[in-house]
């Protein structure tokens, strides 16, 4: 099957679509997440680069990069619709995202994903991210949009976090 990538704004209705379809997955894994008040829809604005992918006219797959610091940045809100999964699509936006970070000089690339979601952790672990200790509070507090060192405990109980040398 041919699918398409398009590049899009944090604004994007296809994008915001896809980030409420992640919330529904997230909090079956993490039940807490929804008393919580966390949202991929949180902090959109500060994405960098957005790439959706569609079958057609339907967004089927998204993922992002959002800036920490000059030479790291957060590969964020990867989400790939259930009826397209294991058909190598996050792989595919990833790479388009790595490629992109490499040319605005990023170094490093950092990710939080679910302990429960083994699928994910050996998607990245294939790409070559590697696990590491949680991520300092600031950039803790740039991925989730939130200051809240209660909820910030909650979610990093149940994470895991991994980086990618890109330099």
């Amino acid at each position: 099957m041919s699918y398409t990538m398009k590049e899009v704004k944090f604004n994007a209705i296809d994008f915001k679509k896809l980030c409420k379809k992640l919330d529904d997955f997230q909090n079956n894994i993490f039940k807490d997440r929804v008393s919580l008040k966390i949202s991929a829809l949180d902090g959109l604005e500060n994405l960098e680069k957005i790439i959706l992918m569609y079958d057609g006219n339907q967004v089927i797959a998204c993922g992002a990069l959002k800036p920490c610091n000059k030479s790291t940045a957060e590969l964020a809100r990867m989400y790939t619709d259930d009826a397209y999964r294991g058909q190598g699509l996050a792989p595919q936006i990833i790479k388009e995202l790595l490629k992109y970070a490499k040319e605005k000089g990023y170094k490093k690339i950092v990710l939080d994903t679910w302990k429960a979601s083994t699928s994910a952790r050996k998607l990245y672990a294939s790409l070559g991210f590697k696990e590491r200790s949680s991520f300092d509070a600031k950039t803790f507090q740039n991925s989730f949009s939130t200051n809240d060192e209660n909820i910030q405990n909650k979610i990093q109980e149940k994470l895991v976090f991994m980086e990618l040398d890109i330099s």
